[in-house]
């Protein structure tokens, strides 16, 4: 979880002074974390059913914990029931993330342990950075596309031994499925699935996310099918082990620090890594930030936003602690994009997340419809649009395309 950090040991950026009313108001949503199943399948599944409603596409920034994805480490700041117990666990939720690279969205750097980093030094920093990449370079990679423009990994396929109905069977819609939840895997393929946990296994053949939770539950997940291969290439061997020399390591390029605990030590490690934007620090509504002294120079920040009369930051667990309800939220969130778009010649505009589901979930509640009402337009009780022009890009795009670089050019001219 996040939380905020009073003592400000590291350097601020430079407000950008770009003139955003060129610009549609670009509002950037992202998730800390990268535990549950299922909800990799709902934030996909938002994206898909946006762009076929709306036609605007929306690209998520996660900030991902390796530790999730590996029972080898040691040492996290993780609650023990949330590391995984199975390299299959892991190889599913490496799959599930590889499948929203392939649909456009970000991973992001929330580094591997989840532990505060406000005292460390350079070399603590760059020991849990560098094995992050490790773990990211080794196992995600850049989409390899067949002719259709549909990429061949990871390969989602039902259990062969379902039947129609049944968990682990072919879907299409929930009607199909005895349990009542099809799950989309991707656009194209839809399996049957029932929730799970340490007291409500999955069946033969499929994979928990949470196994060891005893009150909460995730989902039951078919594990990806190998071997891959594209072409001549083998991409994938029947155990699933990747062939790197025929496949490009996706490259992360942002970071959030845990508990949003940073230090100028952090933005050393990154800068000499090549980052192009931090997003921990909290800070009042108002353009992106251009760090302009070292450590970190020419990196741009992305602060949770914060405006006045509003309950806290855009961050789910801050609304959390002061006990803000989702409808609060919805609030608050809409009556900043207002002032994003009106009053501050539409300045980026962000909220964060996490993968918890806080309060049942009224939070990840709150920015869908939060995403809804800037899609069609910001309309008031009359169904007047307020805000006409609105794109949801990563954070990612945002730096790479979107924003001018440190030497003041345009980042895609």
């Amino acid at each position: 979880m996040a939380g905020s950090c009073k003592k400000r040991d590291a350097p601020f950026g430079e407000p950008l002074k770009t003139d955003f009313r060129a610009h549609p108001l670009q509002i950037t949503a992202a998730f800390d974390g990268s535990k549950r199943f299922g909800m990799w399948l709902d934030t996909l599944g938002f994206a898909r059913k946006m762009k076929r409603e709306t036609g605007r596409s929306v690209h998520f920034s996660y900030f991902i914990n390796t530790a999730y994805y590996d029972p080898a480490v040691k040492g996290v700041a993780i609650d023990p029931l949330d590391v995984p117990t199975t390299d299959e666990e892991a190889r599913v939720r490496w799959a599930l993330t590889q499948q929203a690279i392939n649909e456009g969205h970000e991973i992001a750097n929330h580094t591997v342990r989840h532990a505060s980093g406000r005292t460390w030094s350079d070399a603590a920093w760059r020991q849990e950075i560098d094995e992050f990449h490790a773990l990211v370079e080794a196992n995600l990679f850049e989409p390899v596309r067949d002719a259709a423009g549909k990429a061949v990994f990871p390969k989602w396929e039902p259990l062969k031994m379902a039947a129609p109905g049944q968990v682990g069977s072919g879907c299409g819609s929930d009607a199909d499925c005895q349990a009542g939840a099809c799950l989309h895997l991707s656009e194209d393929v839809g399996v049957c699935s029932t929730t799970c946990n340490a007291n409500s296994p999955c069946v033969a053949g499929m994979v928990c996310g949470s196994p060891t939770w005893t009150k909460a539950t995730d989902v039951c997940v078919p594990p990806p099918s190998f071997p891959i291969q594209h072409g001549d290439k083998v991409l994938f061997d029947a155990e699933g082990h990747p062939r790197k020399e025929n496949l490009q390591p996706y490259r992360v390029v942002g970071f959030r620090a845990p508990f949003l605990h940073y230090n100028a030590a952090l933005y050393r490690v990154l800068s000499a890594r090549g980052y192009l934007y931090d997003s921990s620090p909290s800070w009042k509504l108002g353009p992106p930030r251009r760090m302009a002294e070292e450590p970190g120079k020419g990196m741009l920040q992305f602060p949770l936003m914060w405006l006045k009369g509003t309950l806290t930051y855009s961050m789910d667990d801050a609304y959390n602690s002061k006990g803000g309800t989702g409808a609060q939220m919805e609030a608050d969130y809409q009556k900043a994009i207002l002032a994003a778009y009106e009053d501050f010649d539409r300045v980026p505009w962000n909220m964060g997340h996490h993968f918890a589901l806080l309060r049942d979930g009224e939070y990840w509640r709150a920015m869908q419809k939060t995403m809804t009402f800037a899609a069609a337009g910001c309309p008031d009780a009359k169904g007047t649009h307020r805000c006409q022009d609105v794109e949801f890009p990563s954070f990612r795009e945002l730096s790479e395309n979107k924003l001018p670089r440190w030497d003041g050019t345009a980042s895609n001219p």
